[in-house]
Parts: C-alpha cells; sequence; structure tokens
C-alpha cells in the first residue's frame, strides 16, 4: 500500500494525524466517497504514536493502493503544523493541494 516513490494525480491531499485512529479512518473513507478520483493522499503522522495505523491502512487499502505515501513526522512541539505541511508538499508531485486533518471529513 505505501508507495516509495510519490504517487502522481491531479490532487494531492496532505492528511494530518495525530494518534486518533477513528477519526483517520473516517476522513480517509470520506476521501474515498469522492466523485473526483484523480488524487493521492500523503498521510502525515504527528508524532511517535501510530500503532493502529497498519490495520487502518489495511482495511483502506482497496482505495489507497498505489495513492498514498505515509510520512512519519516527530516535530517539536513549537515548530507548529506548518512544518508538517511542508514535509507532505516535498512528497507529492501534483498540481493542486487539499488540505485534510483528522478529525475532519468531506461531504
Amino acid at each position: 500500500m505505501i508507495n516509495a516513490e510519490r504517487p502522481t494525480a491531479k490532487v494531492a491531499i496532505l492528511l494530518r494525524t495525530k494518534d486518533r485512529p477513528q477519526f483517520l479512518q473516517r476522513a480517509l473513507k470520506s476521501i474515498a466517497q469522492q466523485s473526483f478520483q484523480d488524487w493521492m493522499v500523503a498521510i502525515i503522522i504527528d508524532g511517535p504514536k501510530a500503532e493502529s495505523l497498519p490495520s487502518i491502512l489495511a482495511s483502506a487499502d482497496s482505495y489507497l493502493a498505489g495513492r498514498s505515501v505515509i510520512l512519519n513526522s516527530h516535530r517539536e512541539p513549537t515548530s507548529g503544523i506548518g512544518l508538517l505541511l511542508n514535509q507532505g508538499i516535498a512528497a507529492t508531485n501534483s498540481e493542486f493541494l487539499a488540505i485534510l486533518d483528522d478529525d475532519d471529513t468531506w461531504e
């Protein structure tokens, strides 16, 4: 599921998450339910805890396969979320960017 190369799509979705598996799963499902399908997602893990990530990604394999990249970030609390976004941008190769945090969903 995790693509070592930068997946190419029209839209790169930067999805920040921080040890909230139920939110991450919900956010990923909302991405998959969009009518526009030329996207890839950079899942940016904010912090060291991600024990539940493999099971969440396995359940999302049908729509994330070849369209995702996982980034582990260990930022200092004072560095701000901009650091995470910059890491996500560097890991993508898309014309457009969208930001979706794990506690948000798209209708």
